[in-house]
């Protein structure tokens, strides 16, 4: 069922999104996987300029499929991150700078607050 041009999914997910009304206390959880977030993103970034060749002369240094295991594994935790923020009603707009959008109510109102990583005065404003 299509009401106003959404679909039901988007319906539903408005129904289940969660809204903060002291988003101070979740600050240092979202801090902390924004952080990791931020990290993982500069090293999958990186690690995707690597190029591997086959030299046979650095085999035991260079393992392809070792380094794909290890990248793999770094992406999975990436997507796991943002999925657990999404899953707790975070928006998650810019890593490159740490841009998070907070679900916050006040005065029974719902609104979002763009939080940056490192920046205290979003802090104070929330």
């Amino acid at each position: 069922m299509i009401k106003n041009g959404e679909d039901s999914n988007t319906d539903t997910a408005r129904k289940r999104q969660k809204y903060f009304s002291n988003p101070d206390k979740v600050l240092p959880f979202v801090e902390d996987r924004v952080k990791r977030l931020m990290y993982l993103k500069k090293l999958l970034d990186d690690l995707e300029e690597v190029e591997i060749s086959g030299d046979e002369q650095f085999e035991d240094i260079v393992n392809p499929v070792k380094f794909q295991k290890e990248f793999h594994k770094r992406a999975y935790e990436f997507y796991s991150i943002i999925d657990d923020l999404e899953k707790k009603g975070f928006v998650v707009q810019d890593l490159d700078c740490g841009e998070i959008d907070v679900p916050v109510v006040k005065d029974g109102k719902e609104f979002f607050v763009t939080w940056i990583f490192g920046d205290d005065s979003e802090r104070e404003a929330i």
